[in-house]
């Protein structure tokens, strides 16, 4: 807009001041005569009429026509010819004349032509010392014209027959003093072309000789500049392309003098041009007003060389001479630009330093400035446009901001504008708001982007392809935003949403439909302390972008996101963490139930330090990569967790938590690997040797190979050097399968009496009065797992299978750091049934227990007794090691926890059992510390050691309670057992060595019942048994052999139906 005013003004300007005073003034500086030659004589000089004296010898006397012509010194050629139909001296004045239709025809140094004529005139002039007639002051008057022909090429037809390239200015009356520099009227005048028009009233203008410039220029009322076109007032943002170089406009200078005779060569000459008086200006298409200005004063500056203006250049040699065709058709239909005013419009030189180019630079003031177009409309306090480049700034009426309409819906408050045009940028100079509307009428929901600083709008490239639509001006145009920026805490409300950030960079629809925010935005890039809220969740990050889609029923949605530095992204409960943070989403499928989210995730990708939360899923996930994958409504399909071997990834699928480098998670198939060392705890309501645990208890399994979750088979496999822990039990294995089952979840609490409150009493007052109660919190749209609720029953470890496996339990009593009970079981294969509490293995087995529990009275007593064979040895309390192997199989049962408890143990084939005490036990500095350190201690225990073979052994373990108890341990050793039976059978030999004391029993089956106090042998097929006893220090030996024998442990006695033996004494 500014750019076609400023030209309008500015040809004004120079149409008054530079082709007035210079064709008058510095085009003709004096008349000179014709040369000697003359073609004819002279005219007949009329006796009545008094000559005209110059000097003290030459007269001339008056009347008739008059024809002077002066010739260029260089070329010879007519540069300026003046001539009128009658002349007669003015009586009593030897220097004034007046003329007759008087007309003045100028070859201007830009190739133009200028023509002055009247009805009459006077002129005063003086003599020179060349005989040249050199004009002082005078007057035109009646019809004064003057016609400026544009052409430049020669050999063309009358200027009659080519208006288009003429410009006339009409007066009725002008005066000018040449020897002050002043020229005025005092009526009204015209300036007309094919283009333009231009009126007013009142001109006084003074010329500075010295300086070659117009001092002032004062046009006393304005009344209108028309400009016909459809260019017009809003005009497009882009400049027009360059001419060719060789057709580059060549800076302007006056024409060559003779030697001596050179004037320097000047600058251009700055001018500043004032117009005042409710200055209005408005552009009219088809007789529609389509754009308009209006202010109180305009100043212009502007940059003129010696010759003519900007505007009224020469016609370039590869333009047209003649104007198409529909040129007047266009003048006809009413495209034009039309300028009022009604005050004054002065024009005066500028001050400060000269510019480096040419300038013209417009500032409109007023209260207000309005600027229109269409539906944009800006309000101002100031108005300043440079043409040169091609910027505008607006300012604010004082103590208010700058209210913008940017079309139906859009709107912006600002504390200033600014425009660059060849940049195609609009700044918002902050504190300012850009606001969108949807909907009509005062209850359209409202949506904003405010900024402190500034906000920066980049306008799309112009429409390559011919349009019909008129070209659009930088300053009102935001339908066809391409791109915008908002810098300094920054607060986006959008749909609900609401944005916070340092800066924010926004990319805008060209296809747009409508013109609100949520229609416009295509791309969006936030940063600097990003906070992104809604109803239900949250995006924290220091950078954020977003590409933004529509729905089929065009609601705009976030289709790509990503986040950087910190992020947080909660939706719900769910919640996404990382430095990095990628998602897609889609527009929810047209089935969806009523309530689901209007998008829904696809993927999501985070990268350093990466997490993934949903209580309400009962998902988590950690690690330095996570990615996944979505379907239907947001529902988790496939995701891996990846990390690094110093720290591992870590995914929770439900109640399991499970540890990797890299883990892969097949929601759909309900499977989960880990290719590589791995890490799992789960819940379980029993410990690995199937003893009941408190509520909360967890299994620990480690393995360095991989990890295998079947959600369907309710199994885990663990393969590479196994390790599970649960409480004080651990299992080591090569390769472990847990097996799991569903435990059903508990009964619902029962529901407690109603409690009436001020809140029921206020939701019943609602439905009273027919308020609809706020609807319910639709379902997340960020919702990870929407399995369904099978998928999220509880499974606990039920059975498990490990090879070449080692199971260990140990026991601690208050205030001991070093377990007082140790147990193991090796074994090639090892199975145990969690739920039925038994141990199963297969292979060579062993089973390893030690014992640190001090003895006691109790213990004392026993071991003093001379009871035969085993019992003596297992029966006995304090420290002591015990181990049992067998080839076959073993199966160990724990009973029922509590008084009653009785655990039952079965060993097949080849089976050992070894047990030792005092001096008699291995490694006794690593397996009893505190007894190393106290060698009186050690000396103190009975020293006792036993060994049994058989094909097989069973054996019954009662509570031991007398034997004290450990307040923390694993199943094997929590509770201390002691032997309450025990059966040997199949090849039984039995070693059992106390001090001097040896004692052996050779038989086919041994059966040792605690509860009734005995010990039954009994021989095998073909043998019978044999009881061997031995003491050195004694020089004693027994020998009994029997079919059966009998021992009865109360009184030591032995009984057989038939019985053999030797009795040695020394």
């Amino acid at each position: 807009m500014m750019r076609n005013l400023v030209l309008a003004l500015v040809t004004l300007a120079i149409l008054l001041a530079l082709y007035l005073v210079y064709t008058l003034w510095l085009g003709p500086s004096s008349f000179r005569s014709q040369p000697p030659q003359l073609e004819q004589l002279p005219p007949q000089a009329d006796a009545n009429v008094a000559p005209l004296v110059f000097g003290p010898d030459v007269s001339v006397p008056g009347g008739r026509r008059i024809v002077y012509r002066r010739y260029s010194e260089r070329t010879g050629q007519p540069t300026d010819v003046f001539s009128c139909s009658d002349w007669q001296p003015v009586a009593g004045s030897q220097t004034e004349i007046r003329v007759s239709e008087p007309e003045l025809i100028l070859l201007l140094p830009s190739g133009m032509t200028a023509t002055i004529s009247a009805q009459t005139g006077q002129l005063t002039s003086e003599r020179s010392e060349r005989a040249e007639l050199r004009p002082k002051a005078g007057w035109l008057e009646g019809a004064v014209e003057i016609v400026i022909d544009r052409e430049t090429e020669p050999n063309q037809p009358p200027a009659a027959e080519r208006p288009e390239d003429l410009i006339r200015i009409s007066l009725t009356r002008v005066e000018f003093d040449l020897e002050r520099g002043e020229l005025r009227t005092r009526d009204r005048l015209l300036v007309s072309s094919d283009e333009f028009e231009v009126a007013g009233t009142g001109l006084d203008l003074v010329w500075s000789q010295a300086d070659n410039r117009v001092e002032t220029l004062t046009v006393a009322q304005g009344e209108q500049f028309v400009y016909y076109g459809s260019a017009g007032l809003f005009e497009a943002a882009e400049r027009p392309a360059p001419a060719p170089a060789d057709a580059a406009e060549a800076p302007e200078k006056p024409p060559a003098q003779p030697p001596g005779r050179r004037r320097p060569v000047r600058g251009p000459t700055a001018y500043t041009c004032v117009l005042s008086g409710d200055v209005v200006a408005e552009q009219t298409q088809a007789e529609q007003v389509t754009g308009s200005l209006s202010a109180d004063q305009i100043n212009l500056v502007f940059d003129v060389g010696a010759g003519a203006g900007r505007a009224l250049r020469p016609r370039p040699a590869t333009q047209p001479t003649t104007l198409p065709a529909t040129t007047q058709a266009t003048r006809d239909g009413g495209d034009r630009l039309v300028v009022r005013w009604s005050g004054p419009l002065r024009l005066e030189p500028a001050t400060g330093p000269a510019a480096q180019s040419r300038r013209l630079q417009f500032v409109a003031t007023g209260n207000p400035v309005v600027l229109s177009r269409g539906e944009g409309t800006i309000r101002a306090g100031r108005v300043e446009y440079h043409d040169e480049t091609q910027r505008i700034w607006l300012d604010p009426l004082p103590g208010e901001r700058l209210p913008m309409r940017l079309g139906e819906k859009l709107s912006a408050q600002t504390s200033g504008v600014f425009i660059d045009r060849e940049a195609r940028i609009v700044k918002l100079v902050g504190p300012m708001e850009l606001t969108s509307a949807r909907g009509r009428g005062v209850g359209g929901e409202r949506s904003s982007i405010r900024a402190t600083q500034w906000g920066e709008l980049r306008l799309a490239a112009p429409e390559t392809q011919p349009t019909t639509r008129p070209a659009i001006d930088a300053a009102t145009d935001f339908q066809r935003l391409e791109s915008a920026r908002f810098v300094g805490e920054v607060v986006v409300r959008l749909q609900g949403q609401r944005l916070r950030a340092e800066r924010l960079d926004v990319g805008f629809r060209t296809d747009a439909e409508e013109e609100t925010l949520e229609a416009l935005l295509e791309r969006a890039s936030a940063s600097g302390g990003v906070r992104l809220s809604d109803d239900d969740g949250r995006l924290a990050c220091e950078r954020m972008d977003l590409v933004f889609d529509r729905t089929p029923t065009g609601e705009p949605f976030p289709r790509e996101l990503v986040a950087l530095g910190r992020a947080e992204l909660r939706r719900g409960q769910a919640r996404v963490r990382g430095n990095r943070v990628e998602a897609t989403m889609q527009a929810a499928p047209p089935d969806a139930p009523p309530g689901s989210p209007a998008f829904v995730i696809r993927s999501l990708e985070v990268t350093e330090a990466a997490e993934l939360l949903d209580p309400d899923n009962r998902v988590a996930a950690r690690g330095e990569r996570l990615s996944a994958r979505f379907e239907q409504l947001s529902r988790l399909t496939t995701a891996f967790v990846a990390g690094t071997p110093t720290a591992w990834a870590r995914l929770q699928a439900d109640d399991y938590v499970v540890r990797g480098e890299r883990i892969d998670l097949d929601r759909a198939a309900q499977l989960l690997v880990v290719d590589g060392p791995s890490r799992m705890t789960l819940p379980s309501q029993r410990s690995l040797q199937g003893a009941p645990r408190a509520a909360g208890s967890r299994v620990l399994v480690t393995a360095s190979r991989s990890l295998r979750i079947d959600g369907r088979g309710n199994t885990v496999d663990f393969v590479g050097n196994v390790l599970a822990r649960s409480d004080f039990e651990s299992l080591a294995s090569e390769r472990m399968t847990l097996y799991l089952a569903d435990v059903p979840p508990p009964p619902p609490p029962q529901p407690r009496r109603p409690r009436v409150t001020w809140t029921d009493v206020w939701h019943e007052l609602q439905r009273g009065v027919g308020i609809t109660p706020a609807p319910q919190r639709s379902r997340p749209a960020f919702d990870v797992a929407g399995d369904d609720e099978a998928v999220r029953v509880r499974k606990d470890p039920v059975r498990l299978a490990a090879e070449q496996a080692l199971m260990q339990s140990e026991s601690y009593a208050d205030g001991l750091e070093t377990p007082i009970i140790h147990a193991s079981i090796s074994a090639p294969r090892l199975e145990v049934d969690i739920a039925q509490r038994q141990i199963t293995t297969i292979g060579l087995t062993e089973l390893l227990m030690l014992d640190r529990r001090a003895g006691g009275a109790a213990a004392d007593a026993e071991q003093t007794s001379e009871t035969l064979g085993l019992p003596s040895a297992l029966v006995s309390r304090g420290p002591s090691q015990t181990a049992m192997r067998c080839t076959g199989r073993m199966t160990y049962t724990l009973g029922p926890d509590g008084p009653a408890r009785r655990d039952a143990v079965v060993f097949e084939d080849n089976v050992v059992f070894v047990h030792r005490t005092g001096r008699e036990m291995i490694q006794v500095e690593q397996a009893f510390p505190h007894l190393a350190t106290d060698p009186n201690q050690l000396a103190r225990l009975e020293t006792r050691s036993a060994a049994l073979e058989c094909r097989r052994l069973e054996g019954w373990f009662n509570v031991d309670e007398a034997g004290g108890s450990a307040t923390r341990g694993g199943g094997l050793t929590r509770t201390p057992l002691r032997l309450s039976a025990l059966v040997a059978s199949g090849d039984v030999y039995l070693r059992d060595t106390q001090g001097s004391k040896v004692r052996e029993v050779t038989a086919d089956w041994v059966e040792f019942n605690r509860d009734q106090s005995r010990i039954a042998v009994r021989g095998g097929p073909g043998a019978d048994a044999q009881v061997f006893l031995q003491d050195t220090a004694a020089s004693l030996f027994d020998v009994h052999t029997a079919r059966e024998l009998v021992i009865n442990l109360v009184d030591g006695t032995i009984r057989s139906g038939q019985a053999t033996g030797e009795l040695r004494r020394p």
